[in-house]
């Protein structure tokens, strides 16, 4: 009998297993932290210049978490990608699979000639 986790698990594993867009997924959310960081960055910047409210350090200190956190996502993104490929290059899955071959038809042929 099937548990919730179990299943989870096993819904998981499918995707993980015949896919690497989590790999791709995880490299675009790095992207999408780090713009974010510089929007934060860029606002923080202009607030203090133009309008001369120097804020408390937690708006620059969570701008700068966020573009680290969103650099090492994107770069753990990446080493996935490489990873994924290297380990689909060494399954040796063929790209197409043939139906039938010159030598399947000549080993077929006598048996249809008797």
């Amino acid at each position: 009998k099937w548990n919730f986790w179990s299943l989870f698990k096993y819904s998981i594993e499918g995707i993980v297993g015949f896919s690497t867009q989590p790999l791709v997924m995880a490299a675009l959310a790095g992207v999408i932290f780090c713009l974010a960081a510089f929007v934060g960055i860029i606002f923080v910047v202009v607030r203090a210049l133009i309008f001369g409210d120097p804020t408390a350090g937690w708006p620059s200190m969570v701008c700068i978490m966020l573009l680290c956190s969103g650099v090492q996502l994107f770069c753990l993104g990446i080493v996935g990608e490489y990873l994924a490929k290297t380990y689909l290059e060494v399954k040796h899955r063929p790209i197409y699979i043939t139906r039938e071959t010159e030598q399947d038809r000549d080993e077929r042929k006598p048996a249809q000639q008797k």
